[in-house]
């Protein structure tokens, strides 16, 4: 309770001081720190170097892939990831390679939490995988527009929704690849 309270504060303190810019030889967005001080929050603030991504997590209807979330942005995972894959008029991925693409170490999987109702929708994040299910670790996606092929059951067990943005869609659509600066609630 309060122990892993402070302890994330002192965290999220610590992380704020380090902040610093990285930069990138593909002028992409790269995340320098992530901050998060409440892992019951519900918004984060994404920052980036093309301004800041603000996104809802959906709770209630993705509570393991909200927390797995969290808790990526509370250890400073994102720090220095940049979105590497970027489709335009579809998706921009990213959450698990740094400035250099080198592929950062995760956790383990999360379970696929896409049967939770939620639509692939312009504006929404999901998680990103591999052809197994439930291979879902810290890579995410945006969707740039309404992606319904990527639901539950349309054409397989699908992507799984867990929140979306609520200020920022321009950031991401402007047509260059942002960097992340920090991440944090």
């Amino acid at each position: 309770g309060q122990r892993i309270a402070d302890r994330l504060e002192s965290h999220a303190a610590r992380h704020r001081r380090q902040a610093k810019l990285t930069p990138c030889s593909r002028g992409g967005f790269v995340i320098q720190s992530a901050a998060h001080p409440d892992l019951r929050d519900t918004m984060i603030t994404i920052k980036t170097n093309h301004g800041d991504i603000k996104v809802e997590l959906f709770d209630e209807k993705a509570p393991i892939t909200c927390e797995n979330f969290r808790q990526y942005v509370a250890d400073g995972f994102f720090d220095g990831t940049i979105f590497h894959r970027v489709i335009p008029n579809f998706m921009i991925q990213g959450g698990g390679m740094d400035a250099d693409m080198s592929q950062k170490q995760t956790r383990a999987p999360i379970k696929n939490e896409a049967d939770n109702g939620e639509s692939n929708r312009r504006g929404t994040l999901a998680m990103a995988r591999t052809m197994d299910v439930n291979s879902a670790t810290a890579q995410f996606f945006i969707n740039l527009r309404d992606n319904d092929f990527l639901d539950h059951g349309t054409r397989d067990f699908g992507y799984a929704v867990f929140a979306r943005v609520t200020r920022g869609m321009d950031v991401i659509e402007h047509g260059h690849v942002p960097r992340f600066d920090k991440v944090r609630a």
